[in-house]
């Protein structure tokens, strides 16, 4: 059975109904709506760190190169979930750019088989996010990676085309949505309604981030890196350390 999918000028004419008690909103609302419906996806997403945009992504890594672009709709890295497929099937570590700086001074330009990571950057052109790989790769091969992504944007969606809204978004948290979007639009409403719509939202922002692992009962937990402090295995940067 097919995911359940919502056309997105089916949202606006909801949205629409509740701002203005007309499910047929002028050219000007009908955009507006549309702007507010993307910031408030945006803002579940990225705020409750649903199971339904994790998303499996790949690069081609060859010799000689340590920045890789990495998805176009990358938000954040999965824990654990960098590594290479062809090789040695070696998981890559997490290391924060900060303790590269601090503890590989010697070994910057080291060369082999990466075995560590961190996101560096986004392209100034692009936005792209960058990946840094270390030790600089000798050699091609295929790094593995699990990222939570952004959705689709709808605020650039037209009356009429079809669109729908992105199926990774969980339907049964759609309403949620709705709620979000009549609090953009303060000057439509009255005081009552507006505060009714703002509790439905940030009820939903918590049942949302309560559903964010698929496995009942379990809950995402983003575990804590190794950093600075006399307490880290000065293995796991390698040597030298100084």
């Amino acid at each position: 059975m097919a995911v359940e999918t919502y056309l997105v000028d089916t949202l606006v004419d909801r949205v629409s109904f509740h701002v203005t008690n007309s499910a047929t909103p002028d050219t000007d609302l009908d955009r507006e709506i549309r702007w507010a419906l993307n910031e408030k996806m945006l803002d579940l997403v990225t705020r409750s760190g649903h199971w339904g945009l994790r998303t499996n992504g790949t690069i081609s890594i060859v010799n000689g190169t340590s920045d890789y672009f990495l998805a176009d709709d990358f938000h954040e890295m999965i824990d654990s979930s960098v590594l290479l497929t062809t090789s040695d099937k070696r998981s890559l570590v997490y290391i924060p750019e900060t303790d590269y700086n601090d503890y590989r001074l010697q070994t910057r330009d080291a060369t082999g088989t990466p075995s560590h990571y961190w996101i560096s950057k986004r392209s100034p052109t692009t936005g792209q996010a960058v990946l840094h790989v270390w030790p600089t790769p000798t050699g091609s091969d295929t790094l593995a990676y699990r990222y939570r992504a952004i959705p689709a944007q709808i605020c650039y969606s037209v009356r009429g085309s079809g669109e729908r809204l992105d199926p990774r978004f969980p339907f049964e948290h759609v309403p949620t949505l709705i709620h979000g979007a009549v609090t953009h639009f303060p000057n439509y409403i009255n005081g009552q309604d507006l505060s009714f719509h703002a509790q439905m939202y940030q009820l939903g922002v918590e049942k949302m981030r309560s559903n964010a692992n698929p496995v009942v009962g379990q809950t995402y937990q983003r575990k804590s890196y190794p950093g600075r402090g006399p307490w880290v295995n000065p293995s796991w940067f390698g040597n030298p350390l100084t």
